[in-house]
């Protein structure tokens, strides 16, 4: 097997390991004191075929003073506060209202909630689950930092310097007594 071969294959087997049924993207803000906000975005990969809900979690012990500043219209949102008292996380409840969910590769952001930190440092983290239209949990798992989306200039360097390594790489072929080997067939 070579080497082309067995990259496709570790990377097919890398993806399908790293599968879910959805994402949750965080972005968090810092206002002043401990008084922060968390952006929040729902990324679909087609399992369930429509995700109609999601619920993050706010740990107890860790976050105080929940408030909703910002949801989709088309989604009905709420917050419920943490309970000292039973020990019991608060919470950002989202359903979509009427019509289909998120199909796969659909992606809803616009979910806000402002909250008191009470931890040390910056806040990580947060469970959330996804359910279907029946309100049964359907996947389970831990918001991922926002991607950080490259400047045009950024982008526009990497792939200049990439064709111009592509060109030293093809004109170092064609010189006579060149010695290049890259793995990849001329």
């Amino acid at each position: 097997m070579n080497s082309h071969k067995l990259a496709c294959a570790l990377l097919a087997c890398t993806l399908s390991a790293t599968a879910q049924a959805a994402q949750m993207n965080r972005s968090f803000h810092h206002l002043a004191g401990n008084a922060w906000v968390v952006d929040l975005t729902v990324v679909a990969d087609g399992d369930p075929a429509d995700l109609r809900g999601f619920t993050t979690y706010f740990a107890d012990g860790l976050f105080a003073d929940l408030t909703l500043l910002a949801s989709p219209a088309q989604w009905d949102s709420l917050v419920i506060q943490t309970d000292t008292v039973l020990a019991s996380a608060g919470y950002l409840d989202a359903f979509i209202i009427g019509g289909l969910g998120l199909a796969a590769g659909q992606s809803q952001g616009g979910f806000s909630v402002r909250f008191s930190y009470l931890g040390s440092g910056s806040p990580g983290e947060l469970s959330f689950d996804i359910v279907d239209a029946n309100y049964q949990v359907l996947y389970s798992g831990l918001t991922a930092p926002a991607a950080v989306v490259p400047e045009p200039a950024t982008l526009v360097l990497g792939l200049f310097g990439g064709a111009l390594l592509l060109g030293f790489v093809r004109r170092a072929r064609h010189l006579p007594g060149a010695a290049v080997t890259t793995g990849f067939p001329a």
